[in-house]
């Protein structure tokens, strides 16, 4: 995509970032309040350092992107975080220190000293799997949970499969948090079937990110924001 068309698609999402039209009150919460809230968190200088310590070849998002994923977790106040695709290992880094009392896990096809060392500090559990095996190896991982709070897809080509496990263990509380919904056609698809998914409750596209609930009690409602 080409940046005339992002700067399209920035001006189409401007209105909605700031809750024009939005009728749900969670979702008007959530848009204003945390997914774009201007509240400096007391944790953004030490989680800031941490950016410079991480080679800069790994997967990883723009600081904005982070510290919305740390308002998240924060907001919802999950008991376990679930990462696929860790790359440099920032994000999950990020949300850790937003709840430091949760159980945090992370999986990826490759593994590195630097975000092996990042998130050892955090507590998170980091695991190494190759992508052949890593669905095998997530489902061995995921065999004793009941539901997860938040699980976030990241840095890696097995979304699909893992989306398809992650729905074994939502629950009500659940939310799944998709990387890079705009980053290839077959994605674009693929992201476009998940918000029509009868399983799914609430999504939101934030471009660079999808997000998807699942609360029975709420309508199905798609929000681009």
């Amino acid at each position: 995509m080409n940046n005339l068309e992002r700067l399209y698609k920035a001006c189409r999402r401007f209105p909605c970032r700031h809750g024009h039209g939005i009728h749900s009150p969670f979702a008007f919460d959530l848009i204003t309040s945390v997914l774009y809230g201007r509240y400096h968190y007391y944790a953004y200088e030490e989680l800031c350092k941490a950016r410079g310590r991480i080679p800069g070849n790994l997967p990883r998002y723009p600081k904005r992107v982070d510290e919305m994923l740390f308002r998240l977790v924060n907001r919802f106040q999950p008991k376990l975080v679930v990462e696929v695709g860790t790359g440099s290992g920032l994000s999950i880094r990020y949300m850790a220190a937003a709840k430091r009392n949760a159980r945090y896990m992370a999986m990826d096809g490759e593994h590195d000293e630097a975000v092996a060392a990042l998130l050892k500090e955090a507590g998170v559990e980091y695991r190494h799997s190759a992508d052949k095996a890593l669905i095998a190896d997530f489902k061995d991982w995921m065999r004793n949970i009941s539901s997860v709070d938040l699980l976030h897809i990241a840095h890696t080509p097995m979304f699909e499969a893992v989306f398809e496990e992650t729905l074994k263990h939502v629950s009500s509380r659940s939310l799944v948090i998709v990387e890079g919904i705009y980053e290839s056609k077959a994605r674009q698809a693929w992201w476009k079937r998940v918000v029509a998914d009868s399983r799914t409750r609430v999504t939101f596209d934030l471009y660079e990110m999808g997000l998807v609930f699942f609360d029975t009690s709420r309508p199905k409602q798609h929000y681009i924001a």
